[in-house]
């Protein structure tokens, strides 16, 4: 079992706790062996007429990734690959994760989920989500007597 040094006196600033911590982490391995899980960093964004969902899922391809929507829950899933150990090989840095996600969100309005477009481009994967006419803001004209 290895032992943790404290240094209590690099705790007063946030580089010094910052630096503790990263020597916390150093004592496990990361990876996906480990039961680690990632999750891409995701935008949703609504416009008069779509709800549109950004996910930055680098490194994977199109074929790899799952996306579904039901009721008003939409879903994406995959799984990024990464390199396993080889012999003749020493890691000093491993901080690429790997392994399944799972990101679902409640969706803000109503959407068609029949006319839904999934475009990737640059480790960028957008999701246009057309809303539905009844979740589309309409404007009441107020008339005079």
């Amino acid at each position: 079992m290895k032992l943790i040094p404290r240094e209590w006196d690099e705790f007063p600033t946030l580089t010094g706790l910052r630096r503790q911590m990263n020597r916390l982490l150093d004592y496990f391995p990361a990876g996906e062996e480990t039961g680690f899980e990632w999750w891409p960093a995701v935008n949703v964004a609504e416009t008069p007429e779509t709800v549109v969902v950004t996910a930055e899922l680098p490194g994977l391809e199109p074929k790899e990734i799952e996306i579904s929507v039901v009721g008003d829950t939409l879903t994406i899933r995959g799984e990024k690959r990464i390199e396993r150990e080889e012999k003749g090989k020493t890691w000093y840095r491993r901080e690429i994760m790997g392994g399944k996600f799972t990101r679902s969100f409640t969706l803000p309005a109503s959407v068609d989920a029949e006319h839904v477009d999934a475009t990737s481009k640059a480790g960028i994967l957008t999701i246009t989500l057309p809303k539905r006419a009844e979740a589309k803001a309409r404007k009441i004209e107020v008339k005079v007597k």
